[in-house]
């Protein structure tokens, strides 16, 4: 017992009292616009918003217990948790899930009709993400080339993932054709 390794818990945060519309921010909505996040959620898939005081946006869960806010100035710490998010961040409606790293990437393979991208919130199956993945008929494992070690041992590690696929650019920042020519 005491070899064993124990695991930092990311600092999470209260989820702020005093939060916005992203359309009261420009530049919120213009952050959400270059990150492909804008169409989930016009479309309501995720629900995001701004929080005035820390000058982040937030993207939330689905049962809305936990968040990650994205600074939109120049910070120490790009991206804070809020509340609990170990169950990842989905966004979008489909049979075919996504897993990535960020929820932007969730966000822009929402667009894809019958697909469903899945924040991982870095590059860990945590035991509720991969609880909820029963749920779903086909998953798909997306990293940057960067992690592709990693990306093969999880498949390996865990047989509900049905195929990997690596990446040189975050899905964030590809349209929605290149997208669908990753995962086919």
């Amino acid at each position: 017992a005491n070899n064993a390794i124990k695991r930092k818990k990311a600092q999470s945060y209260p989820i702020p009292q005093i939060t916005t519309k992203v359309e009261n921010h420009q530049l919120a909505v213009d952050f959400l616009k270059s990150v492909n996040s804008w169409i989930a959620y016009e479309k309501g898939y995720i629900k995001i918003t701004y929080a005035p005081a820390e000058d982040r946006v937030l993207f939330y869960n689905s049962d809305h217990t936990g968040a990650v806010g994205r600074s939109l100035r120049p910070a120490k710490a790009k991206w804070w948790t809020y509340g609990t998010v170990e169950g990842g961040i989905t966004v979008g409606k489909g049979d075919h899930v996504i897993l990535v790293e960020d929820v932007p990437s969730a966000c822009a393979i929402s667009q894809l009709n019958g697909y469903v991208g899945l924040s991982l919130l870095g590059t860990d199956l945590t035991r509720p993400i991969r609880k909820a993945l029963s749920s779903y008929e086909k998953v798909t494992l997306v990293l940057d080339n960067d992690a592709s070690a990693k990306a093969i041992m999880m498949t390996r590690k865990y047989d509900q993932i049905d195929c990997i696929r690596l990446t040189k650019k975050d899905l964030k920042w590809l349209t929605t054709e290149q997208i669908q020519n990753l995962l086919q």
